[in-house]
């Protein structure tokens, strides 16, 4: 197994075991269990538990960053991206919802941690700039106003993912109301300057 692998494999086990346990509870040793290797070798890619917690969110929004480019690549309308957008994140909060209590669980330690503060400065950073970029290009192409701020759209359009992901995960019986996500539908279209 290649380097490149075990580290996936590792990460792998600690999306398991921190989504299962939560941040404080999880151990090296559980992280190191479930991915079948030793300690020494977790600690040879990973220094620490922030640092695989750092790793991992770091790749869940490498893939969200994916999803994204994909998206805006394949939008011929307004509606289109509405529809679009809202049922991207109904998949990710019911597909993956490690992916949000990843999030939330290195937006907690955050607040004690330099390195996890900085590390979502960058990913919230680099997120708003994908989704700005693609709006642009959308308001290049006519699909969307040209009096649209992107800017400040990427900014809301951010706001309502993590938004809806933390009361969602929270309150995981509200996944399946079809008005829930119609009106995510309908604000979406209203932030990019289409019509509720």
């Amino acid at each position: 197994m290649s380097p490149e692998e075990k580290a996936k494999m590792i990460l792998a086990a600690a999306v398991t075991v921190l989504s299962r346990e939560g941040y404080a509870a999880t151990t090296i040793s559980q992280v190191a269990a479930e991915a079948g290797v030793s300690r020494g070798l977790l600690h040879y890619y990973f220094k620490s538990k922030e640092e695989l917690l750092a790793a991992v969110v770091r790749a869940n929004v490498e893939t969200s960053l994916e999803l994204v480019a994909n998206m805006f690549s394949s939008v011929a309308s307004l509606e289109k991206l509405a529809e679009g957008l809202t049922k991207a994140l109904r998949g990710m909060i019911q597909d993956a919802p490690e992916f949000f209590i990843l999030f939330f669980e290195s937006w907690a330690l955050g607040r004690q941690s330099p390195l996890m503060a900085s590390e979502l400065q960058t990913l919230y950073r680099r997120f708003r700039e994908a989704m700005a970029e693609g709006l642009s290009d959308l308001v290049e192409q006519g699909i969307l106003p040209a009096s649209l701020s992107v800017d400040g759209a990427a900014t809301v359009l951010t706001a309502l993912v993590d938004g809806l992901g933390l009361q969602l995960i929270t309150e995981p019986e509200l996944i399946t109301e079809e008005p829930i996500w119609k009106t995510t539908e309908r604000t979406i279209r209203t932030v990019l300057g289409g019509q509720g």
